[in-house]
């Protein structure tokens, strides 16, 4: 049952006092899609409604931009692709080459960072056990990361919603907060804060069983795209700041054009890659 908590934020999340999304995620003329008393259930019903009509996506011209303490900052051009309920691809490259693989099948994910000091792509599975995937090099959860770029839907029988705090420009939220299995193991626990007025997701974040931040996804300058064969549109991020502080990884992901529900994606797409000069870390052995 979807509980509605006046409580105070989550202890370790002082973020959320200094909250500062987008202005205005879609521009100043943009209407309202929700009233500013929209209860939690009519949010997520409306989350819910926008991400039932995508059963992919993809985005060939991909700008990215790579940040953190462990390396250098790079950028380059990259092609994703995303499709419901377990494919994921992202890939990087620059006139020097691949620079990061990161993806997920139906049985596997994995990671491969050119810049990193470990010779490795690293595979881990969905249904190992959480000591292996402990030594996975960044907490990727894939389900997190599905529902972040808006292919799965929310599950309201495990949220709990409090009123957020206001951003700029006037903008309310709402917090959404569940509790699910953290991607090395454990619990976690999964926050989305949510642009009441536009009805859109502009923030997700993982916390472990301290408060400490896992991994955060922010989402901004959305857009409406049309859904081939039906009269309807989606609305999806163009930019999406992805961060995992452990790791010391960051990426800021900038899409100029987003393909929903092409009529398909090549299967080689989801296969783990293999790259030469790196051996294969399966985290299962």
């Amino acid at each position: 049952m979807l509980l509605l908590a006046a409580s105070s934020p989550l202890p370790g999340c002082a973020w959320m006092r200094n909250w500062a999304g987008p202005r205005d995620p879609f521009g100043a003329s943009a209407p309202c899609v929700l009233q500013p008393n929209a209860t939690a259930v009519e949010v997520i019903n409306h989350l819910n409604a926008n991400t039932a009509q995508i059963r992919s996506w993809k985005a060939d011209l991909v700008k990215i931009v790579g940040r953190g303490a462990a390396q250098t900052p790079f950028a380059v051009n990259a092609d994703l692709a995303i499709e419901s309920p377990r494919n994921f691809r992202l890939r990087a490259g620059s006139l020097g080459g691949e620079e990061v693989d990161l993806g997920s099948n139906p049985e596997q994910f994995w990671f491969w960072n050119k810049r990193s000091e470990e010779k490795y792509v690293f595979v881990g599975y969905h249904d190992q056990d959480s000591v292996n995937k402990r030594r996975f090099p960044i907490p990727f959860q894939p389900e997190w990361i599905m529902e972040t770029f808006g292919v799965i839907p929310i599950d309201a029988s495990n949220v709990t919603a409090q009123p957020g705090p206001i951003g700029p420009g006037g903008m309310r939220t709402i917090h959404l907060i569940s509790d699910v299995d953290s991607p090395q193991g454990g619990r976690a626990r999964k926050l989305t804060v949510v642009d009441i007025c536009h009805g859109v997701v502009v923030e997700q974040a993982l916390y472990d069983e301290q408060g400490q931040l896992i991994a955060s996804a922010r989402m901004s300058q959305f857009g409406r795209h049309g859904v081939p064969g039906s009269k309807m549109s989606v609305v999806l991020p163009k930019q999406i700041d992805l961060d995992w502080p452990k790791a010391k990884l960051g990426l800021t992901l900038v899409m100029n054009h987003i393909d929903v529900n092409p009529q398909r994606i090549p299967e080689r797409i989801w296969q783990r890659p293999e790259k030469e000069g790196y051996e294969v870390n399966d985290l299962s052995q």
